[in-house]
């Protein structure tokens, strides 16, 4: 089949998608959502492509795949959204449908090649963060909301129900008006509410979603929702006013010898291994390591800590920060500034970090040339942990 002057046609009339799905997404409202919040389910999916020549192609994660076997496929990433239409408003029997009203093209990033410069990997990082799916659904959903405010419905609520994919810092820090994320999270996560002491954030007990639901002392609450072809009492548990933590940091110092093997600081420890990041400075590396979280990861620590680190079973590194997956170590002291402006570039972008680094004047020039043990000699090794064992003997008998 000969389609040449079918792409002749489309080519010279460009449109825009949204205009497509808009039409009908007011009729739908006007028929069937009189009243209530607007609920749209939101999704990513991959439409498989032949041509190694299409825009936007690559390999993806095939969606279909069975569990724990990952098939990938070549395509197109693009963001559905359904508008969800409550047919048994209308017969008291009809389950409810979706009506697709966007569908929008997420083109990912072209990684550079092995040969790619220092600048070039940072600029790939940083698009990369750019074009993320939760970021596509941010600005989607944003837009929606626009449209719905055009259509005359400003005064109605729009309800997002999302994957557990979406379930995180960038959708929930987004501030979307009149607009509510209805998500699912991992039942290991680990929540917390907001702490009660000064200079604390979160508080240092925390809670996972599966933990509530064995709770007995948490009540249960009723809700009459249709589903199946009925109506039915769905069972819920409600906590309000919930933090979650995406980062801590475990420090170090020169009397951690004596806290080294607590059982019950090493066990509160292994309770946070589900952290979105899992990061040290300087000795901290070494609690970390004795609670079996660094096993099978790369990591740095103070100088003066590389053996034991080593003796844990981690391979060291000798650099002042090291990143490996969702561990970020830092070396001793100094190295924590690094440590910071790196978490922070990480958490926030690159232009941020940088702005911290100009107010905190950070431009180390230091007089001396001995801020590593390669770089300082064995004489200054050595006078450097006599002096720390002293100052350790010290810190202890207090």
């Amino acid at each position: 089949v000969d389609w040449s002057a079918d792409y002749r046609v489309f080519s010279r009339s460009p449109w825009e998608g949204k205009n497509l799905f808009d039409r009908m997404m007011t009729e739908a409202i006007a028929r069937y959502l009189d009243t209530g919040p607007l609920v749209m389910a939101w999704d990513d999916t991959v439409v498989r492509r032949k041509g190694r020549h299409v825009p936007n192609t690559a390999w993806r994660r095939d969606p279909m795949s069975p569990p724990f076997h990952v098939n990938l496929v070549w395509g197109q990433r693009y963001l559905l959204a359904s508008l969800v239409l409550p047919l048994y408003r209308e017969d008291g029997e009809s389950s409810p449908r979706t009506l697709p009203v966007r569908f929008v093209e997420c083109p990912g990033v072209r990684k550079p090649g092995r040969k790619a410069t220092d600048a070039q990997m940072g600029q790939y990082r940083e698009e990369k963060k750019k074009r993320r799916l939760s970021v596509c659904f941010v600005e989607e959903a944003r837009k929606m909301r626009q449209t719905l405010d055009q259509q005359c419905h400003e005064k109605r609520e729009l309800l997002c129900a999302v994957d557990g994919s979406y379930c995180n810092r960038t959708v929930w820090k987004a501030g979307l008006e009149r607009t509510r994320i209805l998500a699912r999270v991992r039942r290991d996560a680990k929540l917390c509410f907001a702490s009660s002491q000064k200079g604390r954030v979160y508080s240092r007990e925390t809670w996972t979603p599966e933990s509530v639901y064995k709770d007995d002392n948490q009540a249960w609450s009723v809700r009459r929702c249709f589903f199946g072809g009925q109506w039915r009492d769905v069972r819920y548990k409600e906590v309000t006013r919930v933090m979650w933590r995406i980062a801590g940091c475990v420090g170090g110092g020169l009397a951690q010898g004596a806290v080294e093997d607590d059982p019950e600081l090493l066990a509160f420890l292994r309770k946070q291994g589900s952290a979105k990041f899992i990061t040290s400075v300087c000795g901290g590396s070494i609690f970390l390591a004795k609670a079996g979280l660094l096993q099978g990861y790369r990591a740095a620590t103070h100088w003066a800590a590389r053996e034991q680190l080593a003796k844990l079973g981690v391979e060291v590194g000798t650099e002042r920060v090291v990143i490996d997956r969702n561990r970020i170590t830092g070396g001793g002291v100094t190295a924590g500034i690094d440590f910071g402006l790196t978490l922070a570039s990480i958490l926030y972008g690159e232009e941020t970090a940088k702005i911290i680094q100009l107010l905190m004047e950070y431009n180390p020039a230091p007089p001396f040339d001995v801020g590593s043990p390669e770089k300082a000699g064995a004489e200054l090794v050595n006078k450097a942990m006599l002096f720390m064992q002293g100052m350790s003997s010290l810190e202890l008998a207090k």
